[in-house]
C-alpha cells in the first residue's frame, strides 16, 4: 500500500509541474453543469500548508464538495458535473493581505489531481479555475471563506472495474490588489500549497460498468 501511495504522489506531483498555474482557495475537478441523476454527493476536508509572500508557510483548510456519478458505462463520456471548494481563510493569511493595503483579492488556480481506473492506474489530472474578484476584510485577524468552481474535460474509459478519485496539491497565482484597482504584485504572486501527510482517501468512488445487464435474482 505504502508503495502504491509513493508512487501515485511521485505522479502527482509530475503532474501538476507541467500544468498551468493558478489562484488563492482551491479548484474543482468537474465540468460545470447540472448534477447527473443517478449522482452522489461527496465530500472532502483537505488541509495544505501555503507558502505565501511575506507571511511564509501558512495552514490552508479546504472543503471540497461535489455530486458524482456512482457507476459511469464504458465507453460513454462521463456526466457534467460541478465540484465547489470552500477555502478557509485564516487571520493570519488576512492580516498579510492588509499589510500590503490589499482590499481585493483575485486569481487562477491549478489542482492537481490523481485518477486511478483500470486502464490507467496512476493518471495525473490538472484542472484550471479562474477566481473572481474578493473583498477581503478590513477587521485585523479575520477568517472568511472564499468559494471557487472550476472544470475539467470530460472522460471516457474502455475498461470496467472500480475508479478513484484523489486530490492533491495545488499551485497558485494570486493578485491582490489595493482600493485604486492597482495589483500589489504586478503579474501576481505564485503560491505553492502542499496537501498535509496522512490525507490518503480518495475524494470520490465510482464504478465503471460494462453495460452487461445484472441478472434479477431467482
Amino acid at each position: 500500500m505504502e508503495d502504491k501511495l509513493s508512487r501515485r504522489k511521485r505522479r502527482g506531483a509530475r503532474g501538476l509541474a507541467v500544468a498551468a498555474i493558478g489562484g488563492l482557495g482551491l479548484s474543482a475537478l468537474g465540468v460545470v453543469g447540472a448534477a447527473p441523476a443517478a449522482a452522489v454527493p461527496v465530500q472532502q476536508t483537505i488541509n495544505y500548508h501555503c507558502v505565501f509572500p511575506l507571511i511564509g508557510n501558512q495552514p490552508l483548510t479546504v472543503d471540497v464538495t461535489s455530486d458524482i456519478p456512482a457507476e459511469i458505462p464504458v465507453g460513454e463520456m462521463t456526466p457534467a458535473f460541478e465540484i465547489t471548494a470552500t477555502a478557509h481563510i485564516t487571520g493570519a493569511i488576512t492580516n498579510g493581505l492588509r499589510a500590503v493595503r490589499a482590499t481585493t483579492i483575485e486569481g487562477t488556480a491549478t489542482a492537481d489531481a490523481v485518477l486511478s481506473v483500470p486502464e490507467s492506474p496512476e493518471l495525473p489530472v490538472a484542472v484550471d479555475v479562474v477566481i473572481p474578484s474578493h473583498d477581503i476584510p478590513q477587521t485585523p485577524g479575520a477568517e472568511w471563506d472564499l468559494v471557487a468552481t472550476g472544470a475539467a474535460p470530460q472522460l471516457v474509459f474502455t475498461q470496467p472495474g472500480h475508479g478513484e478519485i484523489y486530490v492533491e496539491n495545488m499551485i497558485q497565482r494570486i493578485d491582490p490588489k489595493r482600493a485604486d484597482g492597482t495589483s500589489v504584485w504586478p503579474g501576481g504572486q505564485e503560491v505553492q500549497c502542499t496537501k498535509d501527510p496522512g490525507q490518503e482517501d480518495p475524494f470520490a468512488e465510482f464504478e465503471i460498468t460494462d453495460g452487461t445487464p445484472t441478472p434479477t435474482p431467482t
